[in-house]
């Protein structure tokens, strides 16, 4: 298992989110010193690369990074992975 699989894990767990059976993909919002946030974008499964793209980002299809200019940008950003999630859910 991959460190920051590991790492992720642990914290679904501290939040109460059960990682073999609910959790499809997720995000890390790191907020940087000049205000705009960094996202870790990671997946079990569904392509998350091209949200990341729409977000000035990339990487690989189960993980991607992308940036948000400031916090206003989290609930779209939040509810376009949702939709991610839902249509992976409806192809499977």
């Amino acid at each position: 298992m991959l460190q920051g699989e590991l790492w992720t894990r642990r914290l679904a767990t501290e939040v109460g989110v059960e990682w073999d059976t609910c959790l499809a993909l997720w995000t890390i919002f790191v907020e940087q010193e000049d205000g705009t946030y960094r996202l870790r974008i990671r997946s079990k499964k569904p392509v998350i690369n091209e949200l990341a793209k729409e977000y000035g980002g990339g990487g690989h299809p189960l993980a991607s990074g992308a940036r948000l200019e400031d916090a206003s940008g989290i609930p779209g950003f939040v509810e376009k992975l949702d939709d991610v999630a839902a249509k992976y859910t409806e192809e499977k």
